[in-house]
């Protein structure tokens, strides 16, 4: 793992640092939002709120009325759920824009107060009970708003953090977080909680060791955990016994068919490339980060909000792994996609 952090280093040295910026000295300088695009985010938003009470068990306010026990999701109804997801970063981007217009035609402190109370109310619905949902729209909008209003910002930071934190016990409490409890020792259970979501050296161990136990082929197992959570293609290719590279971690752990944990980063990329892959997935991590990045510069406020989820995801996926970064980013581009074309589609039909 020292090898590894190593890698990592060298390569935002390289690939990113120039890309890098501070938020408060560099102004991203959005475009503006065409009025047949605005409509078109209107309809999109609307349309997905219709729909929604067809996964209405998986939407709750602040986690009350949520449901022990989700059935799982249709493909239909799986692509409503990334409908709403993707409205609520829609909504809070328009919500950002509308009222900075206000503020820069009339400079008043309201506005800004105003904002902040609908981000926040927004954020208030729960769309599943994925903690990083919840933490990628909040900073998202966080980084867009300390932006734009740069030190107004201040007090209203400590208290969306204060939300937040409120927000991630609410969403622990429902997934019953706290109740797996490997032992009595507080200080130990802390370090296991770590351990797990940040990908600590046990996990990282474990993972590296599947390579020995595996019986299917590690390249077509790497194959598989691009293509499973890709939205869309995943119809096509549903093996009933290839296994993803979690579900094997998995079974190291616990010797059975429970799937509670993600395997870590390095060992989903050490399958395939073995030592190599202290090399590869650093390098690809900061390519998709820089990509991203600079599209953040190039597009307006809501689109760019949008791009810095992605990027956050990125930046997390040293923690988690490839699948939960493939499945965020095939499911919000190909939605912005349909977006873009049926804008492009109502500015032709308006032409004519």
């Amino acid at each position: 793992m020292g090898m590894e952090l190593i890698v990592v280093l060298i390569s935002y040295i390289i690939l990113l640092r120039k890309k890098d910026f501070d938020i408060y000295k560099v102004d991203f300088r959005f475009r503006h939002i065409s009025p047949a695009l605005n409509q078109v985010f209107v309809i999109f938003i609307i349309i997905s709120i219709l729909l929604s009470p067809l996964i209405i068990d998986h939407i709750t306010f602040l986690g009350i009325g949520e449901q022990k026990k989700l059935n799982e999701l249709s493909i239909t109804q799986t692509i409503i759920f990334f409908m709403l997801y993707l409205s609520k970063f829609l909504l809070i981007g328009q919500t950002i824009n509308f009222f900075y217009i206000k503020y820069n035609q009339k400079p008043l402190n309201r506005y800004l107060l105003i904002t902040i109370i609908l981000v926040l109310v927004i954020n208030s619905i729960f769309i599943g009970l994925n903690r990083m949902d919840v933490v990628l729209a909040i900073s998202s909008a966080l980084i867009i708003l300390n932006n734009l209003y740069k030190k107004k910002m201040k007090v209203y930071n400590y208290l969306i953090f204060t939300f937040l934190l409120i927000s991630l016990y609410i969403i622990s409490l429902g997934r019953a977080t706290f109740s797996y409890q490997i032992t009595s020792n507080k200080l130990a259970l802390l370090t296991d909680y770590l351990q797990i979501y940040f990908a600590g050296i046990y996990n990282v161990a474990l993972s590296l060791d599947i390579s020995i136990y595996i019986k299917q082929n590690v390249y077509i197992t790497f194959l598989y955990d691009v293509i499973r959570p890709f939205l869309g293609l995943n119809m096509l290719w549903r093996p009933e016994t290839l296994l993803t590279s979690t579900e094997l971690f998995n079974q190291r752990i616990f010797e059975n068919n429970q799937v509670s944990q993600i395997i870590p980063l390095l060992g989903q990329f050490y399958l395939p490339f073995e030592l190599l892959s202290v090399f590869i997935y650093p390098i690809l991590i900061m390519l998709i980060i820089r990509y991203f990045l600079q599209k953040v510069f190039d597009n307006n406020l809501t689109y760019s909000m949008i791009l810095i989820v992605i990027v956050l995801r990125a930046i997390i996926t040293i923690f988690q792994n490839l699948s939960i970064f493939i499945n965020e980013l095939s499911s919000l581009i190909i939605l912005l996609s349909s977006i873009v074309l049926f804008k492009n589609l109502l500015l032709k039909v308006s032409n004519k």
